[in-house]
C-alpha cells in the first residue's frame, strides 16, 4: 500500500498492475490514489477458511496471476514473499527469462521454519531459489533479517542485495503530538494490529495496566483477535483497557496522535519476530508517540533513543511491576527531534532501479 502511494505520487507513465486477494477483515479494500495503477483481486485467504478451499483458492489466485502476466507482458516484476513466487518463477522460467526481477520479503523465515511449515511454500521456496543468481533487486526490512537470509541461502551481498524497511509517508506527521507526557494525567497507551496470547506479551502488559489503576488508560484497535484473547480480556473486567474495532491503515494517522505511547508486543517467540523492527515503530514515532518495546526483539535496539523524545526503549515485559510510570515519562533535559523515517526516504531508490530496468515505460507487475 505505501509503495503504491508512493507511485501514485510520481509524475511516470508506466501502468502498474498489483495482484493481491480479497480482503478478509471486514475492512475497506485499499485502493490506489492514481488511475494508472489497477489492483486485480484473485481468491482468497484465512485460517478459518477449509482446507481444500483455500487451496482451490491458491489455485486461482496462481493461475491468475500467471495468464495475466502472460497476457500483459510486463517489463518488470515485483513479488513480496516466498508464497508469491511461482507465478514470477513460471514466466521467468517460460516465457522470458530476461524480464529483471525484484524481490522483496516483509518478514524472515527461518530455514526450520520453512522445514516444518506449509509444502506449498516449502515448494515454492526451492524453486525461488533458482531465481536468486539472476534477480535485479533482493530486499529485507533490516540488516538483521537481510544477515539471516543470507547466511540462510548461501548469497554473496552484492549490488542487488537491498534493504527495504516498511516506513510510513511524511505526511503522517502533519497532526504529529509534540508534546511530552504530562505529568499527573493518565498515559494514554495504544495498539493497533492482531492480539494473540502466544506470540505476544499480551497477558503481562494487561495485568500491569490493571494493576496502575488509572495511571494508564490503553486502547486496543484490531480485528483480528484470536478467540483465547477475546476471553482473556473479557474475564479481566477492567474500565482501563478497551478493545476498539480495526481501522483503515489510512486512518491510523488521524487517530495515532490522541495517544502519547505506542505500544509493541512480540515476544520473540520465532527468529522472525526477534529481529523484527515492525512497522507500529515506524508509524507511533510519525505521529509523535514514545514506543515501548520487549527487550527480546533486537530488531528494534537500533532504533532506541537517548535525551531526545519521542522515546525508543525497551521494556523487560516479565518485571513490569517494578516499573514507575514516573520514571517512564521523565522529559527533564529532553529535546524534541523528529527521527525521519519516512518511505519518501527509501522508495525513490527503489524506484531509481525499477526506472531502469523498465526501459521506455513498460509495466509493472507487483
Amino acid at each position: 500500500m505505501n509503495l503504491a502511494d508512493y507511485i501514485s505520487s510520481l509524475h511516470q507513465d508506466s501502468a502498474v498492475i498489483i495482484i493481491s486477494t480479497h480482503c478478509q477483515n471486514g475492512l475497506t479494500p485499499f485502493s490506489a490514489k492514481s488511475k494508472k495503477i489497477k489492483i486485480v483481486r484473485l481468491g482468497a485467504s484465512g485460517p478459518a477458511m477449509p482446507a481444500v478451499k483455500r487451496y482451490l483458492n491458491y489455485l486461482y489466485f496462481y493461475l491468475g496471476a500467471f495468464l495475466l502476466l502472460l497476457f500483459r507482458r510486463p517489463g518488470v516484476i515485483i513479488y513480496y514473499e516466498t508464497l508469491s513466487a511461482y507465478p514470477a518463477y513460471l514466466y521467468k522460467k517460460y516465457i522470458s527469462g530476461s524480464i529483471p526481477l525484484f524481490i522483496h520479503y516483509h518478514e524472515y523465515t527461518s530455514p526450520g521454519e520453512y522445514a516444518a511449515g506449509m509444502k506449498l511454500v516449502r515448494y515454492f521456496h526451492q524453486k525461488e531459489k533458482k531465481l536468486y543468481p539472476g534477480a535485479a533487486w533482493i530486499s529485507h526490512t533490516n540488516e538483521g533479517r537481510m544477515s539471516r537470509f543470507l547466511a540462510d541461502e548461501g548469497l554473496v551481498r552484492g549490488k542487488n542485495i537491498q534493504l527495504l524497511p516498511n516506513y510510513p509517508s511524511e505526511l503522517w506527521c502533519l497532526h504529529a503530538n509534540k508534546s511530552p507526557v504530562q505529568a499527573g494525567q493518565p498515559l494514554k497507551i495504544v495498539y493497533a494490529g492482531a492480539v494473540s496470547m502466544d506470540t505476544m506479551y499480551i497477558e503481562a502488559f494487561a495485568n500491569w495496566v490493571k494493576s496502575k489503576q488509572g495511571q494508564l488508560l490503553w486502547d486496543i484497535y484490531s480485528n483480528n483477535i484470536t478467540a483465547e484473547a477475546g476471553a482473556f480480556f473479557n474475564q479481566l473486567q477492567t474500565p482501563f483497557i478497551r478493545l476498539l474495532h480495526g481501522v483503515n491503515y489510512g486512518e491510523l494517522a488521524g487517530i495515532l496522535p490522541n495517544y502519547q505511547v505506542g505500544i509493541i508486543l512480540y515476544n520473540g517467540h520465532i527468529p522472525n519476530y526477534v529481529l523484527n523492527a515492525p512497522n507500529k515503530l515506524f508509524e507511533y514515532l510519525a505521529c509523535g508517540l514514545d514506543v515501548w518495546y520487549p527487550d527480546v526483539m533486537t530488531g528494534c535496539t537500533p532504533y532506541n533513543t537517548t535525551g531526545t523524545y519521542p522515546v525508543v526503549k525497551p521494556l523487560d515485559f516479565l518485571k513490569l511491576g517494578s516499573l514507575q510510570v514516573e520514571q517512564l515519562t521523565n522529559r527533564d533535559e529532553y529535546t524534541h527531534k523528529v527521527q525521519g523515517y519516512f518511505y519518501e526516504h527509501i522508495y525513490a531508490g527503489l524506484m531509481q532501479h525499477v526506472s531502469i530496468a523498465i526501459k521506455n515505460g513498460a509495466d509493472i507487475a507487483a
